[in-house]
């Protein structure tokens, strides 16, 4: 019974936060997906005789840190303050527009690779044989988002229906998702107003992705992959919850460098050999780490469960508070810098606003941020001290 109470305390957080930062926003809807995993396992531990014990400790630490989340994002209101679209329309548009067509491009040489190497599940063979590719591409993710709201917000759909084509074509059916979605909440964090009304966003989305799923998966297998994906949020969400694969897990990490690997492998090093979900998915099916692609998603719990070997309830409480803090705290300091009207500070809050993987999957944040703190954050800083130095 009181794992339905705190999977009913967990949906009331996500509403809370779903009308503080809009329906349409990452959080919210990433947020959803876990709980809805976690509200599907329910059922398997009523059932099937899931594990009580490690899945009460995930169940409590999520809603914690969706209590702290909600807790700081009602006070800070990121949508306080908006971008001037006559400064956007005058000066940035023809700045936003080269890096627009850059990331353009990589996105459809990306997918050309995808499509020959076999489809949608190749693509993450295809991101590693073009690491630096993907990392120009990430990194100007944020000015080709801010080009495409603009435009959406003056019924321009051009190169917003190309830019959806090339994310159906790449096989990923969140990125087709989250593309919609964030584009929507851009163009409500920047202007004011939506291109879509929420209903409309969500009928696109899910035409598309179930285009996207069709495309690469004939017949039956489509309905079946479609299945798998809303009762295990896509990703094999139960395999989490496995103590015995969890378990050939806790030597193969550790808490020092875990978080460094992203940034080692910049300099020929590495931290470990696979994530911890690709590593999951090796250990069930028996296979070579090298063979296997993918892998479920790792909330911040499961990370660490693996890296400190099944800790005692009291520090996933706090560990929950802690990331829910300083995850909500990087969204909402991100919100305030991508409107900032200047390009270099776009691309740095667009990717500031996804401080919510911290929750959802600290290995993704690690990922996505890494390439951003060494291309711009640490230069800006150096410029920024070497001003200061000229000037005394």
């Amino acid at each position: 019974m009181i794992i339905y109470l705190l999977l009913g305390a967990q949906l009331f957080l996500l509403l809370r936060i779903g009308r503080a930062i809009g329906f349409d926003s990452g959080p919210f809807i990433n947020f959803g997906l876990i709980i809805f995993g976690q509200i599907y396992l329910a059922q398997l531990y009523d059932h099937n005789g899931v594990n009580s014990d490690p899945y009460f400790k995930y169940t409590l630490s999520l809603l914690c840190g969706l209590a702290s989340f909600f807790w700081v994002i009602k006070g800070s209101n990121p949508f306080k303050s908006s971008l001037n679209v006559n400064i956007l329309n005058n000066n940035l548009f023809n700045k936003l527009r080269p890096l627009f067509f850059v990331y353009l491009i990589i996105q459809t040489y990306h997918v050309w690779l995808t499509i020959e190497s076999g489809g949608g599940g190749a693509r993450v063979i295809v991101a590693k044989n073009i690491l630096p590719l993907i990392v120009i591409h990430d990194v100007l993710q944020g000015a080709a988002y801010m080009f495409l709201a603009f435009n959406l917000i003056n019924r321009k759909y051009f190169y917003f229906i190309i830019v959806a084509i090339t994310c159906l074509l790449s096989g990923s059916k969140q990125s087709v998702l989250m593309l919609i979605f964030e584009i929507t909440f851009i163009s409500h964090l920047c202007f004011g107003r939506r291109p879509f009304s929420l209903f409309g966003a969500s009928l696109i989305g899910l035409a598309a992705f179930l285009a996207s799923t069709l495309f690469f998966y004939k017949d039956d297998i489509a309905l079946q992959n479609f299945e798998k994906f809303i009762e295990y949020r896509g990703d094999i969400y139960h395999l989490l919850f496995n103590l015995d694969l969890r378990s050939e897990l806790y030597d193969a990490y550790t808490w020092m460098t875990y978080f460094l690997h992203h940034s080692l492998r910049m300099v020929g090093m590495k931290a470990y050999d696979g994530p911890i979900g690709t590593m999951l998915f090796s250990l069930r099916d028996g296979l070579p780490l090298a063979l296997t692609n993918g892998g479920p998603i790792t909330p911040f719990y499961v990370v660490m469960d693996v890296l400190f070997h099944d800790p005692v309830i009291y520090l996933y409480i706090l560990l929950g508070l802690f990331v829910g803090y300083i995850s909500a705290k990087i969204f909402c300091a991100g919100c305030s810098i991508f409107i900032s009207g200047n390009i270099a500070l776009i691309l740095i809050g667009y990717w500031m606003m996804q401080g919510w993987y911290l929750i959802t999957d600290p290995t993704v944040f690690s990922y996505r941020f890494t390439p951003i703190f060494w291309i711009l954050v640490v230069p800006l800083f150096i410029v920024k001290l070497l001003n200061l130095s000229i000037k005394k």
